[in-house]
């Protein structure tokens, strides 16, 4: 099934695919790959690096050899997603330097944050200031890291007086801000939606 969408994705996102394609030749190399804003990946162990000179030596095996491939492929996997994960990771922390920033001089504060959920906890009157803070550091971040693309990240925004309530309902990944701090309290979620 994940083969079948490489082609489409290909036509629509050539750059984005040629560069984690690229990052995983490197990897497969033995090559260090960085991230969008500049973060090393570790080289391969030096374990990794004697397998591969014994495969490819005069009297490699045919088995080493096919050892030295998959574990050039491995390595190859791991760059590229350490390329678009650590990529994501620079983009979240910037949407959460700017939501915090934004958010100084009100009573919420960023409460929780795990993969692509924020937790931000408000008093209900702050839950539209809050959305509003997310969707525009969310903008801030893109065309910080992104620029020219504007939008770059959709946010799914929810608010909920608990998170508890907020699983239950979604059945994808969700960036929380909830709001609820005293009586009264609601949350806001945002979710940088997958497309």
């Amino acid at each position: 099934m994940a083969g079948a969408l490489v082609p489409r994705l290909a036509r629509a996102y050539p750059r984005a695919l040629a560069l984690v394609d690229d990052a995983a030749a490197t990897g497969e190399a033995g090559g260090v790959v960085t991230t969008w804003l500049g973060r090393s990946s570790p080289p391969p162990s030096a374990e990794w690096t004697r397998v591969q000179h014994t495969a490819w030596g005069a009297e490699g095996t045919t088995a080493q050899q096919a050892e030295a491939r998959r574990l050039a492929r491995d390595w190859g996997r791991f760059t590229r997603n350490f390329v678009v994960q650590g990529s994501a990771a620079e983009w979240a922390l910037s949407w959460m330097a700017y939501t915090r920033s934004a958010l100084a001089n009100s009573r919420a504060h960023l409460a929780f944050f795990m993969h692509d959920e924020l937790v931000v906890h408000a008093p209900q009157e702050e839950a539209d200031l809050v959305r509003a803070v997310l969707a525009e550091a969310a903008v801030s971040a893109s065309r910080l890291l992104f620029p020219g693309h504007g939008d770059l990240v959709p946010l799914d925004l929810v608010v909920t007086e608990s998170y508890a309530d907020l699983e239950e309902e979604s059945s994808s990944s969700t960036s929380v801000i909830e709001s609820s701090l005293a009586e009264g309290a609601s949350g806001s979620s945002v979710n940088p939606a997958s497309s």
